[in-house]
């Protein structure tokens, strides 16, 4: 084999390796930009449900309550809920039904707010524990369904009961 030959190998597959590097990193860096994004999101979502609810709850309470502001921030969180009727969405649509209810001025009782809120915390720590997931590595990583089991209690739906998607 010739010097030139060699040196043509050599710089063939240092190529070749440089170019399936910069792939590799670049997929690398879109998935860690697109996560941080994605985690921080949610996050700001998170927030904005935490703080609605606490402002919802105790605007339903009051003796005389600001019935255009409990409306507004009952849409809001109805908007800000997954609309779509899947059996894994329960918990969404349960908190939505209740939701729709304070929305017309139906079910402001204590107990009916309570649950709301019970429900809405719920949801808040099951999005907070997928969160928590996805930043994780590949092998530590848990599976969905048991954190959806973990996480939502009488509002989990066993993965042979949900529709396939």
């Amino acid at each position: 084999m010739s010097i030139g030959v060699f040196i043509l190998a050599i710089l063939s597959s240092s190529f070749l390796a440089a170019v399936a590097t910069g792939y590799v990193n670049n997929r690398i860096n879109n998935k860690n930009v697109s996560l941080k994004y994605i985690t921080e999101e949610r996050a700001i979502w998170r927030k904005n449900i935490k703080e609605t609810m606490s402002k919802l709850y105790a605007e339903a309470l009051k003796e005389k309550p600001n019935e255009q502001l409990i409306r507004e921030m009952a849409t809001f969180m109805i908007i800000n809920l997954n609309p779509q009727d899947k059996p894994k969405n329960k918990l969404d649509r349960e908190i939505t039904k209740l939701l729709f209810q304070i929305e017309k001025g139906n079910r402001r009782d204590e107990d009916s707010l309570v649950l709301l809120r019970y429900m809405v915390s719920v949801l808040m720590k099951h999005d907070w524990e997928r969160s928590k997931n996805e930043t994780k590595g590949f092998f530590s990583k848990a599976y969905d369904e048991r954190i959806e089991k973990d996480t939502l209690s009488s509002y989990y739906v066993p993965t042979q009961q949900k529709e396939p998607e």
